[in-house]
């Protein structure tokens, strides 16, 4: 009886050292794992401040140019941070966060930020980038800043095969080359008809 109960308890224990070193190997490959991984953020984190080191400069000088000719030079310079990529205007040789400015000004920004981008992106491929579309970037700006800005929506032609502008204000459906006005009907339903 005790040399049955012995071999039982040595049964167990054989069992439980199996376990302990399986165990021990999953964590020796958890381990491995764990150093590849950290391997790899370091290498990622290396390639994201390259990649910002090399693309934030050539945006920021892009972007400030475009909102320096749609704010007809007004402050000195936009600035981009190349780590947030978060927008600052330099006025009087003071720099500002955007939420010193008025809307159109904090628009004015944003959208030579995004025309940088989308220029970054052509330039990067190698081929172009067809369609810019804007969705309502009008909305706060005065006249004079919309007349700017359908001045600037002109310019770009240019740079993009087309550029598609969404827009509520009557005024400006007007003033553009080509239009279509989106009509809606009943039942969750729209039509859309081309303005002279």
């Amino acid at each position: 009886m005790a040399a049955a109960t012995r071999r039982s308890q040595a049964d167990g224990e054989a069992t439980r050292l199996a376990d302990g070193r399986a165990q021990h190997e999953r964590l020796a490959d958890l381990e491995s794992e764990a150093r590849h991984l950290a391997r790899v953020a370091v290498l990622l984190s290396e390639f994201r401040n390259t990649v910002v080191a090399s693309v934030g400069p050539r945006l920021a000088a892009q972007a400030a140019e475009l909102f320096g000719e749609l704010t007809d030079r007004e402050y000195d310079r936009l600035l981009v941070d190349p780590e947030t990529y978060e927008l600052q205007i330099s006025d009087a040789g003071r720099v500002y966060g955007l939420d010193r400015f008025s809307g159109s000004e904090v628009d004015l920004a944003n959208l030579a930020l995004r025309v940088a981008i989308s220029e970054h992106v052509r330039f990067q491929s190698g081929g172009t980038v067809g369609l810019l579309v804007l969705d309502e970037v009008f909305g706060p700006l005065d006249e004079d800043r919309k007349a700017r800005m359908l001045q600037a929506l002109e310019q770009l032609r240019g740079r993009f095969r087309q550029v598609l502008v969404v827009t509520h204000d009557a005024g400006i459906k007007e003033q553009l080359p080509n239009a279509l006005e989106v009509v809606k009907l009943a039942g969750r339903r729209a039509t859309a008809r081309v303005l002279g």
